[in-house]
């Protein structure tokens, strides 16, 4: 069942929210045009918003879960 809301959630941003709002799905899109014009200031979200994603996980999951959860 998550397979297929996922890929449901990837194929409603394809088909309505990346053409409305131009909206990129993979970071390599948004970087490599930047990275050749030297323009690194979106980098520091791509490098620190997966590490604070996965550090409020963690922490909501032993908040929520058994001592032995992650």
């Amino acid at each position: 069942m998550a397979t297929i809301t996922v890929g449901g959630v990837i194929l409603m941003e394809a088909l309505f929210a990346g053409p409305i709002t131009k909206a990129l799905m993979h970071p390599v899109n948004a970087l490599a045009p930047s990275l050749f014009r030297g323009n690194f200031q979106k980098f520091w979200f791509y490098i620190c918003a997966p590490i604070t994603g996965k550090l409020l996980a963690v922490s909501s999951c032993k908040l929520v879960k058994d001592n032995n959860c992650c």
